[in-house]
């Protein structure tokens, strides 16, 4: 295991705030420190999995949003997506984040990614990928997947793909089914 002294209560309160657990076990899988000091950290253990590591990306990518979205640097399209997933977790953007808030977020992400639905040709079989791993995981954890709505889903697409990336995507799809069994 690892062994932390802190001095410092911020500093604590923050490795708290964004450590990832499994289970009813309690076991820390991984762990994201935001840059307070200039650099982010993300810690994988031991038990960590190939979720881990999305999971605690999207607390960084949530960390940047905040931090645009505080010094008015998000407009448009991008701070209507962060005002959805905001509102998809119960936060009040301008308010500090809770933990229940960021993991709402961070376990949306991961179901997003398990789906296997990926939103350009391009990712087709990294999300195929994913979604393999995400069954396996799944099987072993107590922990499931947070249901996510179409508004969600959609912001996520957008943060991988462009809109002609999503139209290809969509009329692929819509063909798969036309090529089944053949």
């Amino acid at each position: 295991g690892r062994c932390y002294v802190v001095f410092d209560d911020k500093a604590m309160e923050i490795i708290n705030k964004y450590n990832q657990e499994a289970g009813k076990q309690g076991n820390v899988l991984a762990s994201y420190m935001p840059q307070e000091q200039g650099r982010a950290i993300i810690e994988l253990y031991k038990n960590a999995n190939p979720s881990s590591l999305a999971h605690e990306m999207f607390h960084h990518w949530v960390f940047l949003h905040e931090n645009a979205y505080r010094t008015g640097k998000m407009e448009g399209q991008v701070l209507q997506d962060f005002q959805k997933l905001a509102e998809f977790a119960g936060h009040e953007l301008g308010t500090e984040w809770s933990r229940e808030e960021h993991e709402k977020l961070a376990s949306a992400w991961e179901t997003y990614l398990s789906e296997g639905k990926a939103p350009s040709l391009e990712l087709v079989s990294t999300f195929e990928r994913f979604k393999n791993w995400m069954k396996r995981i799944y099987q072993t954890l107590t922990r499931h997947a947070i249901p996510i709505n179409d508004d969600v889903r959609g912001v996520f697409d957008r943060m991988l793909a462009g809109d002609r990336e999503l139209e290809m995507a969509e009329a692929f799809r819509d063909a798969e089914p036309l090529f089944a069994g053949r």
